[in-house]
């Protein structure tokens, strides 16, 4: 298993190359699971909760934070 934790920048940076990634995975049943956590101790207002599920699920329906993280 590969893990990191990773900054936009670099999760754009692995978007990017995420092609390559694959081809040279291929056969190997390659699977991406990906967490999206809040800060330590951070608790999101309604409307900041509601905003970036709305985001998140923009970009990937299978995305959402629920009620309580």
């Amino acid at each position: 298993m590969a893990q990191a934790e990773l900054e936009p920048v670099e999760l754009q940076d692995l978007v990017d190359g995420l092609a390559e990634i694959v081809k040279a995975g291929a056969g190997l049943n390659l699977r991406f699971v990906l967490r999206l956590e809040l800060g330590d101790g951070i608790e999101p207002m309604p409307d900041q909760l509601a905003k970036l599920n709305e985001a998140l699920r923009k970009a990937c329906s299978k995305l959402e934070f629920g009620e309580a993280q």
